[in-house]
């Protein structure tokens, strides 16, 4: 009877373990990039710069960030109030990563004005 406690015990103990790191993996999928941080890396790259239709710059920027068209146009009307230190931060991190150094310029400029 004891064995079988103790195997019960166990495999509990090992579906917690792996409802954890279900729960993290997700949490860093979750969180890894908003739309708006998709966005905002875009823009700082350049990405449709000289379009200045919403319409058209989410027909671009959409299937790039695996997004809908619709709600990818409607955000373009929240970007600039959406470059908040804090999604600028990931935006930094993330040229930092990938070694821009010249869009990590640009980023820090914005984030010491605010």
């Amino acid at each position: 009877m004891r064995s079988t406690t103790h195997g019960a015990n166990s495999r509990i103990e090992a579906l917690e373990k792996e409802l954890d790191e279900l729960l993290e993996a997700k949490k860093v999928k979750k969180d890894k990039f908003s739309q708006i941080v998709q966005m905002l890396i875009l823009d700082y790259l350049g990405i449709a710069k000289n379009i200045e239709d919403n319409t058209k710059r989410a027909e671009i920027f959409a299937p790039l960030i695996r997004r809908d068209v619709e709600t990818t146009r409607q955000y373009f009307s929240k970007l600039n109030n959406e470059r908040t230190p804090q999604n600028l931060k990931i935006v930094l991190d993330y040229f930092e990563k990938a070694g821009l150094t010249d869009k990590m310029k640009l980023v820090q400029k914005e984030l010491d004005g605010k």
